[in-house]
This record gives structure tokens, C-alpha cells and sequence, in this order.
């Protein structure tokens, strides 16, 4: 990104096996100094009847994986934000049910050099709406 901040950009399928190798990945990645890992989190689409169960799963699992900025999208942020804070998430959270122009201004108010952003949901999200507001002109492929 312009600021130098560097982009993992994961979503055209996401289920809860993809979400979590993508989590310890995340978790292994080293940024540079003075950096943060800031997490795009998007609903994982056609999990049924157990989707708000594997949400809140997912939210736990990034909640023991310390990144510094989570940012859920989806339908299922209620349940997400009960995992992630059932081990006293104590950092940046925001969520919403759709895009919201006003939480990716913010979010990306927040990028330096160094930081390392991850976005990853499923294709139904549009989540290439985080990365068009934050790079105007990009166009997805």
C-alpha cells in the first residue's frame, strides 16, 4: 500500500481449515520494526446451521494469536466478537454486518510502514472494497 504497509489478500474462498492455517501463518509472520499485524476478517459463507459455532471459533483462535487490529465483516460478527474476546481481547476490534466505508477509513488511518494487513473471507463478502478504499484504482482480477 502506499503507506508501506504490506497486504495478504485471501479472498476468494474461505472456510474454517483455510481461516485457520491463514491464523498461524499469521501468527509466524514477523513484521518489521514497530509494525502490527491487523487482521480482515470476512463472514465464511455456506457453513449452515453452524456457522455462528464456527465464527466463534475462529474468533477464539484469533484472540490467542495476538494480532493488534481485528476487523470483522459480516453477519456473524456477534458471534466472532464472543470468541475473540473470550480471552480478554484487549486491542483494536470493530465490526460491522457489511462494508463500512467509515470503519475502512479508520483502519486504514492506522497502517504504517511495517505493518502487515491480512484480509481473508469468503468471495460473497466483496472484501476487495477494504483494498479499493484503501488503494483507489485497484481493480481485482
Amino acid at each position: 500500500l502506499p503507506k508501506g504497509t504490506r497486504l495478504l489478500f485471501d479472498a476468494y474462498n474461505s472456510n474454517p481449515d483455510s481461516m485457520t492455517a491463514l491464523i498461524k501463518n499469521m501468527y509466524e509472520i514477523e513484521v518489521g520494526p514497530g509494525g502490527k499485524k491487523v487482521m480482515v476478517v470476512g463472514e465464511m459463507l455456506e457453513l449452515g446451521d453452524d456457522a455462528e459455532k464456527y465464527h466463534q471459533e475462529i474468533g477464539e483462535l484469533i484472540g490467542n494469536s495476538y494480532p493488534d487490529v481485528v476487523w470483522f465483516i459480516g453477519p456473524s460478527h456477534v458471534a466472532f466478537e464472543t470468541g475473540l474476546k473470550s480471552f480478554g481481547w484487549d486491542k483494536v476490534f470493530r465490526s460491522s454486518a457489511k462494508f463500512d466505508e467509515k470503519i475502512a477509513d479508520e483502519v486504514g488511518a492506522m497502517l504504517y510502514p511495517h505493518d502487515l494487513v491480512f484480509i481473508k473471507g469468503s468471495r460473497g463478502m466483496k472484501l476487495e472494497n477494504v483494498v479499493k478504499r484503501w488503494l483507489p484504482g485497484f481493480k481485482k482480477t
